[in-house]
């Protein structure tokens, strides 16, 4: 199982430094963001000198490239661990929960996702990258005639994407509420264990063009 990044430090004594620098680099860079972290900071953290950091990545621009791509294959070897050849139902199941298990490993992941995907800064790529990780998967349940073929390509990719993500990116939210909500005197005590905490379910709904939206 994938260790996140609160024991990580133990693993890394047992990796390149080239993948030492690229794993301090993504916890320096979901905690402050990129254009806070410098080259020689992501050195220090990873315990390797600032020219070994250069000498593998060159600039700043080519470590985030490397993180980005990190996060991709971490995304596709949890997608790839389920077969296409099952109902439509089992493989979204399925595949959602390798996903979800995955980012629940590594947080540092869901931290950078964040902020690359809803502040994106302009030398990100990060959500063409993961458009480019969708599409293929997509079309491989389509051929398989475990998505429906009635449906446009962009819909399915942008479905599929929002369920992981949306999910993802708001359920923090309905954490910090629900904690607030537990330190309050309310009618019914939020901690009463007969109540279960709300959790976000996202699915997309298309408007049809030139339609007013509600």
């Amino acid at each position: 199982m994938t260790t996140s990044s609160t024991d990580r430090t133990v693993d890394d004594r047992d990796l390149t430094a080239k993948a030492r620098i690229r794993n301090a680099a993504l916890d320096l860079f979901a905690e402050n963001g990129p254009d806070a972290v410098s080259l020689r900071s992501v050195g220090a953290a990873a315990g390797v000198a600032h020219g070994l950091v250069v000498h593998h990545y060159q600039t700043k621009i080519g470590l985030q490239e490397a993180v980005e791509q990190y996060i991709i294959d971490r995304f596709a070897h949890a997608l790839g661990e389920v077969p296409a050849d099952l109902t439509a139902a089992e493989v979204a199941r399925l595949r959602d929960a390798q996903v979800n298990e995955m980012l629940r490993t590594q947080p540092a992941i869901v931290d950078y996702m964040r902020r690359a995907l809803l502040t994106p800064a302009s030398n990100s790529s990060f959500a063409d990258k993961l458009i480019a990780l969708t599409v293929p998967r997509v079309r491989e349940l389509r051929e398989a005639s475990v998505a429906s073929v009635e449906k446009p390509e962009c819909v399915q990719v942008t479905e599929l994407l929002v369920r992981y993500l949306g999910t993802l990116f708001l359920n923090p939210m309905v954490d910090k509420f629900w904690g607030s909500l537990e330190r309050m005197e309310l009618d019914i005590p939020a901690d009463d264990p007969a109540i279960a905490k709300p959790v976000i379910d996202v699915r997309v709904r298309r408007v049809a063009a030139g339609a007013a939206s509600n």
